[in-house]
């Protein structure tokens, strides 16, 4: 699905997402409650959130407790639910691994940045894992959307994997 010729900027989709996909499997693998988290970002229909599907399905079959929400759909219900909004984010906050799709997606208010902020400082100080997607495509992008310390703690604290080529599903 991914081309092998270099991209402008030299990059050969086929051999990044050959490299991505052999990290995140040896990272369901071998994953454990104190792995470092993980930042999946790049262009719409790259694998992002297959990949981190696969890795959750992994890490449930070892018996782990594994939490998935899409942004939008997460911060939807929690503008909706303000006042009662403790039950899913001790949830996430408790899950051994949460998932985190599609950041940039939802509609965020002051309320939601923080709500944000405390989950991935959180859990970051906690040292539980998480896997955050994103078709935001470079750092500026996330300071626009986001404050700096949400992209400061959210780009310090996992291991980037940049996802390179074009759209994949058309090839389905």
């Amino acid at each position: 699905y991914y081309s092998d010729k270099p991209d402008a900027n030299g990059i050969v989709a086929r051999d990044r997402m050959a490299s991505i996909y052999r990290y995140c499997k040896d990272f369901a693998e071998n994953f454990s409650k104190d792995v470092k988290s993980l930042f999946m970002y790049g262009a719409s229909g790259l694998g992002k959130t297959h990949l981190s599907c696969a890795i959750a399905d992994e890490c449930l079959k070892k018996g782990f407790v594994v939490m998935y929400a899409s942004s939008q759909s997460l911060f939807e219900q929690i503008e909706q639910n303000k006042h009662n909004v403790h039950g899913i984010l001790n949830d996430i906050m408790s899950c051994d691994l949460f998932i985190l799709d599609d950041l940039g997606t939802e509609y965020l208010t002051f309320y939601g940045q923080s709500i944000l902020y405390n989950i991935i400082n959180t859990r970051m100080i906690n040292g539980s894992p998480c896997i955050y997607t994103s078709n935001l495509t470079s750092e500026k992008d996330f300071l626009k959307k986001y404050r700096e310390k949400i992209t400061s703690r959210l780009m310090g604290s996992c291991d980037t994997l940049v996802f390179a080529g074009s759209d994949v599903r058309p090839r389905l």
